[in-house]
């Protein structure tokens, strides 16, 4: 473990190796982001995190039932 930690510290005391792993850093956590955005896991997870805390402050209709009660109504 120890020698992990001192290699890595000799690799990153290098400026250009340094620079080129936060370049890579960020273009990941951006592609990442983007992925999950486009694929709807971020809206997902903010929708259920809504739905929680409507249950937790006692919210008794499930997401989406008053919804589907709207369109089943006759106009």
């Amino acid at each position: 473990m120890l020698i992990a930690v001192l290699s890595i510290q000799i690799l990153v005391a290098d400026r250009t190796l340094r620079s080129w792993l936060g370049f890579l850093l960020v273009l990941g956590s951006l592609s990442y982001f983007f992925w999950r955005t486009e694929r709807g896991v971020v809206e997902r997870d903010r929708y259920a995190a809504g739905s929680s805390r409507r249950f937790a402050t006692g919210g008794t209709e499930q997401p989406g039932v008053a919804q589907q009660r709207q369109s089943d109504s006759p106009d």
